[in-house]
């Protein structure tokens, strides 16, 4: 069964890491290229850096980035570490700074700010007042090329996600490799002049043995129309290399575009598809086995029926025409 609303839910999921995607298409813009008041990569090491005013003049740093452990929690978080490049500037008191900051509200996220050293509240507030909209794209990109290697290196058993156990095995719901893999890599591909985005959904059910991925093409949106447009959806045996038409949403479905555009964009497809798959089920299966939790069958109890000359269920040892009845 086809989830309601896909695009509703994975773009959902995908909104606060557009801008983290802007390189791959519409502006042709790349991180490398891109200049904010604060941040800029640095041209021979490739590592993030920022320029933060003082009184005097710019003083530049070097940053190391974190994030939260979660592979597939999508909190919006940056734990950033500045240490300043020249050794001079390092004799001041509190180097490496450390901020935290929430680059989706644009706002600093300590947990409580009375224990922050003094020097590095100061820093972070200068920070943040310096920063302008190509700077929180490009933290963007950077906690999202982070998260990204966190996904790809994390163990199946090491993602705790969430699912409706209940409808995936009853009800055959399917779920999208990006629902569960926010951070995960996302199928891309130019179909008749249209750049795409590609939902591929899977069946989990634990005994079913089915080797098909349900294929959802969404129109990206661009710069004269932002909105994305859910277009059509198909079915892809990855073993059998067949393809079936599931429904038409807003253009009718072109089957062999659809095969040709993927097929040409990944030379692997069947072979990755197959991965993805396998991957997912992996996931939900140590996911159901930790959280799900059977509901036993409730059985309504039955009642003896007592005879007038059956001794009483009181136990009093009387008729029960003669006692309780």
């Amino acid at each position: 069964m086809i989830r309601d609303s896909l695009q509703n839910k994975c773009m959902a999921n995908r909104k606060h890491l557009s801008q983290s995607r802007m390189n791959e298409k519409g502006d042709n813009m790349t991180i490398e290229s891109m200049k904010g008041s604060v941040f800029f990569i640095d041209d021979q090491t490739e590592g993030l850096m920022a320029a933060i005013p003082n009184t005097d003049n710019a003083r530049t740093y070097q940053c190391e980035i974190g994030t939260c452990d979660n592979p597939v929690c999508t909190c919006m978080v940056l734990y950033l570490s500045f240490t300043p490049l020249d050794p001079a500037d390092r004799k001041a008191p509190g180097f490496p700074y450390r901020v935290d900051l929430d680059i989706d509200r644009k706002e600093l996220a300590y947990k409580d700010e009375s224990e922050v050293p003094k020097e590095h509240l100061a820093f972070a507030k200068l920070l943040l007042s310096n920063m302008d909209e190509t700077d929180y794209q490009i933290l963007h990109m950077v906690h999202f090329a982070y998260k990204h290697e966190q996904t790809e290196a994390a163990s199946f058993d090491a993602i705790d996600a969430v699912f409706d156990f209940d409808m995936v095995e009853n009800q055959g719901a399917m779920y999208a490799y990006s629902e569960v893999l926010p951070y995960g890599e996302m199928l891309r591909t130019e179909m008749n002049g249209r750049d795409c985005i590609v939902f591929d959904q899977y069946c989990l059910k634990s005994k079913c043995s089915c080797k098909t991925a349900t294929l959802s093409f969404v129109q990206e949106g661009g710069k004269t129309d932002p909105d994305s447009k859910e277009l059509f959806a198909v079915e892809a045996d990855y073993q059998k290399k067949r393809w079936a038409v599931v429904e038409s949403i807003g253009i009718e479905a072109d089957l062999p575009a659809a095969r040709s555009a993927m097929e040409a964009t990944f030379p692997d497809l069947y072979k990755r598809l197959r991965s993805r798959h396998t991957r997912l089920r992996n996931i939900y299966a140590n996911c159901k086995k930790k959280h799900f939790k059977q509901q036993p069958i409730k059985q309504e109890a039955t009642l003896q029926k007592v005879g007038r000359n059956d001794p009483c269920p009181c136990g009093s040892g009387k008729k029960y025409k003669k006692c309780c009845m």
